[in-house]
């Protein structure tokens, strides 16, 4: 089981969205977004959520429980 950060960071990059997007849509800075990429900053549920549906998975995916990640982000 891969750690939620690393989920996050390949399909954000499988998805091809920036960190500055991810950022956008979280309402926070792009340095703070690069933290929680980088395991250095916890997420909450929300953001968890938020950052779910921008990349098309269900949140079980990001926290490791599946591997079920479709590149086509369907």
């Amino acid at each position: 089981m891969k750690a939620i950060h690393k989920n996050i960071y390949a399909l954000r990059i499988l998805r091809g969205y920036s960190r500055e997007q991810m950022a956008d849509v979280l309402s926070i800075c792009a340095r703070q977004y690069a933290n929680i990429e980088n395991g250095k900053s916890k997420i909450d549920t929300d953001r968890l959520n938020i950052i779910a549906s921008k990349l098309k998975v269900h949140v079980n995916t990001l926290i490791g429980l599946t591997d079920e990640i479709d590149s086509k982000g369907s």
